[in-house]
């Protein structure tokens, strides 16, 4: 090896060796009290197994983890398959929001229709798998009385077990739901 390219292999040796570690973009971000709560239902890993999972009618992506001041959530998103399922996708979460003085818990399903111009199915499939944000227009907020809400209760730290299990429960149920299609 010529001494330029020693020098510059030993640059880059140097370099890895002095960078940072990697971190993922949760961990970047300061925990909100939802987040914690959300992290101790391990709402994140429960959601994650669904979308590993094959589906005969459907398409699933996600999950993804959404803030916003006076709320987050974890979210999957789906929609049928075949050529024209773009026009509907539904995302399935549990959300903690603020309702006042108390926090809410939420496990839903929203609806969302197709809202952009034109539909090209190159960007849509290349877009879809990250984010559903541009093609919907929506921040993926908590479900509303229009949306189908599975669960809604005041949270309350010492029923997290009975959370976890009632999640596990509604996640079987709609597992069915959707193998029975």
């Amino acid at each position: 090896m010529s001494d330029d390219n020693q020098q510059r292999y030993d640059n880059i040796l140097q370099r890895i060796a002095h960078r940072k570690p990697f971190k993922s973009q949760a961990e970047s971000k300061p925990k909100s009290p939802y987040d914690l709560i959300l992290d101790s239902l391990n709402a994140y890993d429960t959601f994650d197994v669904l979308t590993h999972a094959k589906y005969t009618h459907i398409i699933t992506h996600g999950p993804k983890v959404i803030r916003r001041k006076t709320w987050s959530g974890v979210v999957i998103w789906y929609r049928d398959k075949g050529y024209h399922g773009y026009k509907l996708l539904s995302l399935f979460g549990i959300w903690l929001h603020q309702h006042e003085t108390d926090i809410q818990l939420t496990i839903g399903i929203r609806k969302l229709p197709y809202r952009a111009s034109v539909y090209n199915p190159e960007g849509y499939f290349a877009t879809i798998r990250k984010d559903f944000k541009l093609f919907y227009d929506d921040s993926g907020q908590p479900p509303t009385a229009d949306d189908d809400i599975l669960f809604h209760t005041p949270h309350n730290t010492k029923e997290r077990l009975t959370y976890r299990q009632t999640l596990s429960e509604i996640i079987n149920q709609w597992k069915s739901s959707i193998d029975e299609r």
